[in-house]
Formats: structure tokens, C-alpha cells, sequence
């Protein structure tokens, strides 16, 4: 997971001065214990990774946060109300402690779901504050949502197992309970998850949005009763658009009451290993927030819209993954555009689903773009040709290359080497020189080769000859074309 409190520690090593704001309230919802109403409790600006969690969180319950998170002086976290406004206080140094202690994000977040399940389910409304009843309803949705943010059943009880106490109070249950309450939370949202089964690539050939076809045309549409559901989703590995290899999602859900509007549905993206989301780093395919992700619009046109093949497609490079192997999982939400160009979340975002895909590292290439050669030169007292070559290597930066130029004549017979200076393995006359390109894509627009004119072993007369050049890089112990080489070059030569 992303560093999830590594502001926080900024925020109190830094000394900055942040606005902050006297609160007074009457009862809360904390996390372990009741706070006691005090006169000195302050509510500072949030950090932003908390804002993130924050908002990440909502995103698993399709619903608009109605409450604002603000640091402050409380023991641990809370969830009040200050003057008929909802607010999730935290302290951030019990969030580092936490952190600390188990070694893990998932317990902070834990505690943030916890409080968001207060306001999310009435519980500050009214003047009761902390009770039993109340907090293992807070504790359920807790391990609900730790489910749909990727976390283990372990994960999603660490924060419980580290903080609450044995016996149970008047405001709070016995670390038992709450314990039970976040498992049964964790497990009815797994077991939503395995209510949607994906199903077979080769069980639909369709790749694009299909027209839905339930029931005819209907009254305008009501985004205020908007309501989503899925129903199906699956992935194809290893298909290409336009010339890119990449991974295919598909998705079969139905839209309702949104008759004729603008929409989209989003994928995103996360590593399966850490549950973190994948970044972006190019803009091509990226949420708001830079993280990676791909999205596809459409218009239901109808009241209640099936939409049974809505594909998906991201590049496997999209995904800014080092080579090797890697576990993907990703997850779909559905979202409205409003007037004024903002997206609003329609309904709750799919259960999680994985893939595996293997980057390898892209093939080393050549372009062969041309040889000429400069007849009767020196190179100290020898006398010889300067053979110049052009070219382009790809996906060689820093490995080991050779440019190699053998001579043979108009039969096609390699000239034969004598004393073992200029030839190959086989004894045959040649010219090589080692080299490693310095970067992804090298251009070598004069590469020159020095061949003395002693060295083609040739006897007095004329001689027509045929220069073959090309291009090796070594793999393991040996070197490797890479392709036909340069177009031949034919001269006659007199000695």
C-alpha cells in the first residue's frame, strides 16, 4: 500500500503552521472509549494522504462523504458533530503509533473506516454518543470495507487485536464482539464477491458495447433514483489494439433511471502482492489522482439499461510495471457526469478480480541504413579501406554489440585469413569491432571499420570483391545477427 500516514510524519517534523479550529460537542463516537467534552479541543487541517484514504474509502460505499476529517487533539479517532456539521477527528500521533505497532496501513485505515461507519449510519445523530450496539455496527462496516480495499481477514483485524481491551464498558463491547462483528463484516463482502462469478473469455466473442434491449423507451431520467449493478465480469490476456499487446476487461452491468445521460465506467488498477494502486507516470491512462486506470463512456437509452460486453482494453505497458511476472487486480465503478462536468458515483464499485501477466523485456532490434567506404586511406603507416556504417540499435542500451564486415569474391568463396589478424573463428578474412550502445535507442550515424589492405590476402591483379556487414549483440556465451545485415557493397580492387 501507498505510505498512507507518510504526511502525517511530515506534517510534525516540519513545523508549518496550519489553521485550526476550536471544537465543542456534546457526545462522540471514538474508536476506544467516550471522549470527555473539553473546553481546549482543537481541529486542525487534515493531511493529505488522510484525505486520500479518506476519499478512497468512500469510493467502496458509492456514497458522497457528508462529514469533513480534521487532525486534533482527540486520544485516537472520533466521529462528532460541531454546530450541525459531521467532522472524523484523528490524532496523528495515535495514527504513527499504530502504524508503527503493527507494522502495517491497513490498522489505520481500519480505525478511519470504523469512524466513517459511525456518520455513514446515523450514529452521531443523536445525543447518546459511544454505545455497544453502535460500534459493532461501526466494526462490521469496518471489515466490510477492508475487504473491498484489498485487505486480508488478519489485516482487516489488526487494528481490534492491537487496541481493544478484553472486558466491555458501558460505551464499548469486549474485544471479542468486536472482533466477531469485523469478521462478519470481511466475510459478507467476500461472500458478495463470490456471488459474481466471472466467466470464460470464450464464452463471447463480442468486444464492443452492446445496445441494451430490456424494456421500451421510458419517462426522463431521475439521477437522484440512479441505482448500478454488476453482474458479470471478465478478461482476456494477451490481445492487441493497434499494434499494442495488453489485457481486455470486460463488463456486463445494468444502469437505471439515467435515461439518455452521460457516463463512464472506470477500471482501476492495483499491485495483487501489496494492494496498492498502480501510478501512472505519462497521463494516457490515469485517474485525476495519478493513478493508473482506463475508462469507457456510454448513454443508457433506456430507463433500465443492460449493458452485456462493455470492453476495456490497457496496454501491458500502460501499466509501468518492471519485467518479470505480475499479479494485477483491478476493480470497475460506474459514475454520471454532472452539469458542471463533475462524475458522480453511481452505486457501490465491483468486487475485486485478479490477472497475471509476464512483461518481457522488449526484443533488441536494428535498422540497417547504409555502408560506404573510403579506398586508399592511412591508419599510421598502413594502407587500407575506412568502412563507414549507419545504423540504429533498440532495447541494447549498455549490452555488449559487434559490428562485423566479411570480404568474399564475385563467386561468393570468403577470402581466407593466413596469420589470425583480421578474421573469424573459421578462418575466414574479417574486420570487427566490440561496442554497447548508450542509450534505449542509439544512433550510430558514422561507425567506421579499418580494414588494411595486407589483410585481405589477396595476389597481384584485379579483384572484384563483395563487403557483408552486420550487427551482433552477445547472448550467454555467444553472439547474435540481429537480421539481414547492410545491402552488400561491390568493388574491384588491384593490388
Amino acid at each position: 500500500m501507498r505510505n498512507f500516514f507518510f504526511w502525517i510524519a511530515l506534517l510534525l517534523v516540519s513545523g508549518g503552521v496550519h489553521a485550526q479550529e476550536r471544537l465543542l460537542f456534546s457526545h462522540s463516537c471514538n474508536y476506544t472509549g467516550e471522549i470527555n467534552p473539553v473546553e481546549d479541543l482543537y481541529g486542525f487541517a487534515s493531511d493529505t494522504e488522510a484525505d486520500d484514504a479518506m476519499h478512497r474509502i468512500m469510493r467502496y460505499t458509492g456514497l458522497p462523504a457528508n462529514f469533513t476529517i480534521k487532525a486534533a487533539n482527540v486520544p485516537n479517532a472520533a466521529a462528532v458533530i460541531y454546530e450541525e456539521k459531521r467532522f472524523i477527528l484523528y490524532n496523528q500521533y495515535f495514527m504513527l503509533r499504530i502504524k508503527d505497532q503493527t507494522k502495517t496501513d491497513w490498522a489505520a485505515l481500519s480505525i478511519l473506516a470504523h469512524e466513517i461507519g459511525h456518520h455513514l449510519s446515523g450514529h452521531t445523530l443523536d445525543s447518546q454518543g459511544s454505545r455497544p450496539d453502535k460500534e459493532l455496527e461501526a466494526d462490521q462496516f469496518s471489515g466490510f470495507i477492508l475487504y473491498k480495499m484489498g485487505a486480508s481477514l488478519e489485516e482487516a483485524r489488526i487494528a481490534m487485536e492491537t487496541l481493544a481491551v478484553e472486558t466491555g464498558t458501558s460505551t464499548h463491547p469486549p474485544k471479542s464482539a468486536r472482533l466477531a462483528a469485523v469478521t462478519n463484516g470481511w466475510m459478507e463482502a467476500k461472500q458478495q464477491n463470490e456471488d459474481i462469478k466471472p466467466i470464460s473469455p470464450s464464452l463471447t466473442a463480442s468486444t464492443t458495447p452492446t445496445t441494451p434491449t430490456m424494456v421500451p423507451r421510458s419517462p426522463p431520467a431521475d439521477p437522484q433514483k440512479a441505482t448500478a449493478s454488476f453482474k458479470r465480469i471478465w478478461v482476456e490476456k494477451e490481445v492487441e489494439e493497434q499494434g499494442e499487446k495488453g489485457v481486455r476487461i470486460h463488463a456486463h452491468f445494468n444502469v437505471a433511471n439515467l435515461f439518455g445521460q452521460d457516463c463512464r465506467a472506470v477500471a482501476w488498477f492495483y499491485d495483487g502482492t501489496t494492494g496498492e494502486p498502480l501510478e501512472d507516470f505519462n497521463g494516457a491512462y490515469s485517474t485525476s489522482t495519478g493513478d493508473v486506470s482506463v475508462g469507457v463512456d456510454f448513454v443508457p437509452n433506456y430507463i433500465s439499461a443492460d449493458f452485456t460486453d462493455v470492453p476495456f482494453f490497457i496496454p501491458y505497458e500502460e501499466l509501468h510495471q518492471e519485467e518479470g511476472m505480475h499479479l494485477i487486480k483491478f476493480q470497475v465503478g460506474l459514475f454520471h457526469q454532472l452539469p458542471a462536468g463533475q462524475m458522480q458515483q453511481i452505486g457501490a464499485v465491483s468486487a475485486f478480480y485478479t490477472f497475471e501477466y509476464e512483461l518481457a523485456p522488449p526484443a533488441p532490434s536494428a535498422l540497417f541504413r547504409k555502408m560506404w567506404v573510403d579506398f586508399d586511406v592511412y591508419e599510421g603507416i598502413q594502407k587500407g579501406m575506412r568502412i563507414h556504417l549507419q545504423f540504429n540499435l533498440k532495447n541494447l542500451k549498455g549490452h555488449p554489440c559487434r559490428a562485423v564486415v566479411g570480404f568474399y569474391g564475385d563467386s561468393g568463396l570468403p577470402l581466407l585469413d593466413y596469420n589470425g589478424l583480421y578474421n573469424t573463428i573459421d578462418g575466414k578474412v574479417s574486420v570487427r569491432t566490440d561496442f554497447s550502445p548508450q542509450y534505449d535507442s542509439s544512433d550510430f550515424h558514422d561507425f567506421i571499420l579499418f580494414m588494411p589492405y595486407d589483410e585481405l590476402h589477396l595476389s597481384p591483379g584485379n579483384h572484384s570483391l563483395v563487403l557483408d556487414a552486420n550487427l551482433f549483440f552477445q547472448q550467454d556465451n555467444s553472439y547474435v545477427e540481429l537480421g539481414d545485415g547492410f545491402e552488400k557493397f561491390r568493388f574491384v580492387f588491384s593490388k
